[in-house]
């Protein structure tokens, strides 16, 4: 994605110092091409000589007459939070936090030009399914820490849960109140407009920094999500070029929707409980891949199989069944009587090897990344 080419106008050099800063330091200077003005005439001079822009950031207070060849997006910092707009003219509060601030920029500038394509993967963007052959090995809880790991070591990550019943209340957490569900309409109804509905729709884990969708839906809406909507959101979520990582959280059945996102993955986390039939349903979907996935892709190629709740030894009987376990998960007491969403996150559960794996397995695929 070619950057998004802002000028920022204001006669606050201290705010635009400090507006310019976090850019810096954060994952968005890749993302923005900035030319800041304190003076009208200077701006005015460089609208008339180069009246290329993508965004025209002004503040309230820098009273300006665009010229007429202007035909970038114009947005508004008001000093005041703004209740109820109007006019047409987008305006946003100049005093939040930059995070968010510069998240509503995204998402009109997103809407407003209806930005959203068929894409190549960003071999930036990773994305890592969850994923089991039976329920209850505590899949949800890896993907979790999974998030929480990668996110301490200064990763940009989203989780992305498309469990028919999900628990994502219970594990991230965020001031803002609107729910995401809305992210669902628009997938199928205006999926031009998706990537400002993914700006706009996102939210923030106040304690890990992990970016989710808190979506309330019905399990007859997660039914209803095709695997070409599933494609559509994904590719969404890496236009943004806002993440290092996709972790996605899958319930342990083949519906479209978990097939599409297991076909979409780069690498998938396969958890297995320490008993037989946990690894007898391992073996048989492995084997059985192709028919029920319809797909000629071998799926461990890019699977990494996980012991959940090891107790420091694999069973014999464990040995018959080709699943070569990659890392192993310690038990965890305290989590059999989960009560707090702080518990899942304090210490650490996600062995250093896993995480190496992960990035060896990235470094060996390397430009394969591209679709």
């Amino acid at each position: 994605m070619s950057k998004i080419r802002l000028i920022f106008a204001d006669q606050d050099t201290v705010y635009m110092d400090y507006f310019l800063n976090y850019i810096r330091s954060s994952k968005e200077a890749e993302k923005f091409e900035i030319k800041m003005f304190s003076s009208k005439e200077n701006l005015e001079k460089y609208l008339i000589d180069k009246p290329i822009a993508d965004i025209l950031l002004i503040s309230s207070s820098f009273q300006f007459d665009f010229p007429p060849t202007h035909q970038a997006i114009t947005i508004y910092l008001q000093n005041e939070i703004i209740l109820d707009s109007q006019d047409d003219s987008f305006t946003i509060y100049k005093y939040q936090p930059l995070n968010q601030l510069i998240s509503q920029i995204l998402s009109i500038y997103y809407e407003h030009s209806q930005k959203i394509s068929k894409i190549s993967k960003s071999i930036r963007t990773k994305t890592i399914a969850v994923y089991s052959a039976a329920g209850g090995t505590g899949k949800t809880t890896v993907a979790v820490q999974l998030c929480r790991q990668l996110a301490l070591q200064n990763q940009k990550v989203f989780y992305l849960n498309l469990e028919l019943f999900h628990s994502t209340s219970l594990y991230f957490s965020s001031p803002e109140d609107q729910p995401s569900s809305q992210i669902l309409y628009y997938l199928k109804a205006n999926p031009n407009q998706l990537l400002g509905k993914i700006e706009s729709l996102k939210k923030r884990d106040t304690q890990t920094n992990v970016e989710y969708f808190d979506m309330a839906v019905s399990a007859e809406e997660m039914l209803e999500i095709t695997a070409e909507e599933v494609e559509r959101l994904l590719d969404g979520l890496v236009q943004t070029e806002n993440y290092d990582y996709i972790i996605l959280d899958l319930d342990s059945t083949t519906h479209m929707r978990i097939k599409a996102a297991l076909k979409y993955s780069q690498h998938i986390i396969w958890v297995l409980n320490p008993d037989v039939q946990s690894f007898l349903k391992t073996a048989t979907m492995i084997e059985e891949y192709g028919m029920i996935f319809d797909e000629e892709e071998d799926i461990s190629s890019k699977s990494i199989y996980v012991l959940n709740r090891y107790s420091g030894k694999m069973k014999d009987e464990f040995k018959q069944f080709p699943v070569h376990i990659q890392s192993f998960l310690p038990f965890v007491e305290q989590w059999r009587e989960y009560t707090s969403r702080y518990q899942i996150n304090v210490g650490t559960f996600i062995p250093d090897n896993l995480l190496t794996l992960i990035k060896q397995e990235d470094e060996v695929r390397g430009a394969s990344y591209a679709r």
